[in-house]
């Protein structure tokens, strides 16, 4: 006991250890994702987090939802009016915990769906075209309209 009072190095020890620890809980913390639905129509937002079972939420028109996440996650995004997106990194700790550590915003719009690292108040940033899905242009293709 002696040993460890006579230690000049041990408090400093110490405290760079409770300085770690913090700084691992707070790479872990949660980042919001706000994802909107702009359409007149519905959309699901399939999701696949990285290291979690898939998912699916369907957004009505003209609402918000939000989630918490904390490891990559990547989506794709369907509607019946617009078509599909190809999957893309919803969150991305490596891009999001500088472009956006506290909340994302995602929104569905007419041209596809885009990202912004804040509510409103920058313009987006990433954008992510519809697709038309490729059972409709072979049905498209047999009937002689491509």
């Amino acid at each position: 006991m002696e040993f460890l009072m006579g230690n000049k190095h041990v408090p400093v020890l110490a405290l760079f250890c409770i300085a770690s620890w913090e700084m691992q809980l707070s790479t872990v913390s949660a980042t919001t994702i706000n994802f909107g639905n702009d359409l007149q129509s519905s959309v699901s937002v399939n999701c696949h987090p990285k290291e979690a079972d898939p998912w699916t939420h369907v957004l009505k028109p003209f609402t918000v939802d939000s989630w918490e996440l904390s490891e990559a996650t990547f989506c794709n995004v369907t509607s019946d009016e617009k078509g599909c997106t190809d999957a893309f990194a919803i969150y991305d700790p490596k891009r999001d915990s500088v472009r956006c550590p506290l909340s994302c915003q995602w929104d569905v719009v007419d041209s596809g769906v885009t990202g912004r690292p804040d509510d409103y108040l920058t313009p987006p940033d990433i954008f992510f075209n519809w697709k038309k899905p490729k059972v409709a242009e072979n049905e498209a293709s047999k009937d002689g309209e491509i």
